[in-house]
């Protein structure tokens, strides 16, 4: 696949500078890099339109916007996880383990996810030889970006419970947690706890993000969080932590406050700088150029002139997941779904123990699943927030298949040299179809077969725009698979 090139400059070991589409320039100083990990490897800068806030850090291991190999997402997560083990390990570690091991695993994480090799094999046996702990954490992670690293991240542990925020209204649900994001694109944050006690323990909560740029978002579910239950101490995992001063100062106050410490553990940390480009008057020219360059730019002529014969499968797999969530959605037009959820995504709340047990029925999907790729190209797409579960799949299929997301992130596309987005897909989310969904950085004609998971069933009109979506993309076979519910059984 066409590699997405650096657009980062070194200026020295501490100091970088990119200029995004000659529209404005980010400055970013380096304070820490545990491993030494190249910038251009973890992320790259985007635009958006969103006056909030213009750009985004777009990541190139999270497997949302960009497709990964390697399962380097799952590889990602288990660095951060022995990342907080190290900081974090007096207090947690069970007795007599033999703690040089750890350090093996991080350097042998870093050489997979850095030379790209070797990361199927490396991921099964941290997940088979998970890290024992003496008191049991919560690991919380946000959606949708950091949903799959969350639970990455909290399968590498032997005792411990995991949740993420999600997006999904769930209907007559009593202890729910509702709170904001304030620079995001879609900023209501929901968590739904099955089991509220799971809030109510002493152990510090690790909340989990890919970047963290303010801070305000974590602070923001703190303060709720501490109205439930007191606790002394929370812990932020991220891969980036670029924080400014001003906004050290402001957890400081904060801390102070609410009588608690807030701990941030990343791979990177550093703050940076956006200002718009010599030649542009502010940051009204930017807006300009983005608003009125959205619709004009197009697809190559390939993604319009080719119609290529479709063939197309929907395959319900929901056989494999036995444990379920019967709760009713409702999206925005009003509609409930009454398909259940999945327990296993984490989205109520599991428990190491749960984890563990749907290895065995991951096995029989990715042998399923494994035994109808017949090409060489092949891309799993998870939808929106349900990225875990299509990875871990992947993760088990012995050949090389690239994985990435959907989204609700809107990105500004261009095919400049060096720029992260190189193309953009607009559609209704087929579940909800009040939201504007997108998919990028499919090459036309690149994959041979594309495999596109969903939770759970959804009225079946609603996957009528992604259809139009994806018979464009020069992909000759293409397999729709549903983990929950049985076809014509979904809203009302």
């Amino acid at each position: 696949m066409p590699a997405v090139n650096s657009v980062i400059n070194m200026e020295n070991n501490n100091f970088y500078t990119t200029q995004v589409l000659g529209l404005f320039n980010v400055a970013i100083e380096l304070k820490d890099n545990k491993y030494k990990l190249p910038l251009e490897l973890l992320f790259s800068v985007g635009a958006r339109i969103n006056k909030k806030r213009r750009f985004l850090f777009v990541s190139k291991v999270l497997g949302k916007h960009i497709p990964v190999t390697n399962v380097n997402s799952l590889l990602t997560g288990a660095l951060l996880a022995y990342t907080f083990l190290n900081e974090y390990r007096p207090p947690l570690l069970a007795p007599c383990k033999d703690t040089s091991l750890y350090s093996i695993k991080e350097d042998r994480i870093v050489d997979s996810i850095i030379n790209c090799k070797n990361g199927k094999a490396l991921w099964k046996e941290l997940i088979e030889n998970p890290i024992s702990l003496n008191e049991k954490i919560l690991f919380l992670a946000f959606a949708e970006t950091a949903t799959a690293l969350g639970h990455s991240i909290f399968s590498c542990f032997d005792n411990a419970s995991f949740i993420h925020t999600t997006r999904e209204d769930i209907a007559g649900f009593d202890n729910k947690i509702v709170f904001e994001e304030e620079h995001s694109h879609a900023t209501s944050h929901r968590v739904y706890p099955l089991n509220p006690e799971i809030l109510k323990s002493d152990s510090p909560i690790v909340l989990v993000d890919d970047e963290i740029s303010t801070g305000r978002t974590v602070l923001n579910i703190i303060k709720e969080l501490d109205k439930i239950h007191k606790r002394k101490e929370y812990v932020v995992l991220s891969i980036l932590d670029f924080r400014s001063n001003a906004d050290i100062q402001y957890l400081k106050e904060f801390e102070k406050e609410y009588s608690l410490k807030v701990r941030f553990i990343s791979l990177v940390s550093g703050q940076f700088k956006v200002n718009p480009a010599s030649g542009l008057s502010d940051w009204n020219d930017v807006d300009k150029y983005l608003e009125s360059n959205l619709d004009t730019i197009s697809h190559s002529d390939a993604y319009n002139s080719k119609n290529l014969e479709l063939e197309i499968k929907y395959i319900d797999i929901d056989k494999y997941f036995k444990e379920l969530i019967y709760l009713p959605s409702v999206n925005g037009l009003g509609q409930t779904n009454h398909t259940p959820y999945l327990k296993h995504t984490g989205r109520f709340g599991i428990s190491s123990f749960d984890n563990m047990n749907i290895i065995p029925q991951i096995h029989e999907v990715s042998k399923i699943v494994g035994d109808k790729i017949t090409g060489e190209r092949i891309l799993f797409l998870g939808t929106e927030e349900f990225m875990y579960i299509p990875l871990l799949i992947s993760s088990f299929i012995d050949k090389e298949i690239y994985y990435h997301s959907t989204t609700r992130s809107p990105i500004f596309p261009s095919q400049t040299s060096g720029y992260p987005i190189a193309n953009r897909f607009t559609f209704n989310c087929p579940p909800n179809p009040t939201v504007a969904n997108f998919v990028y950085n499919i090459p036309y004609g690149f994959y041979d077969e594309l495999y596109v998971f969903f939770e759970r069933r959804f009225d079946e009109s609603g996957i009528d725009g992604f259809i139009k979506v994806i018979s464009r993309l020069g992909i000759k076979k293409v397999t729709i698979l549903y983990c929950s519910g049985k076809k014509g059984n979904s809203n009302e």
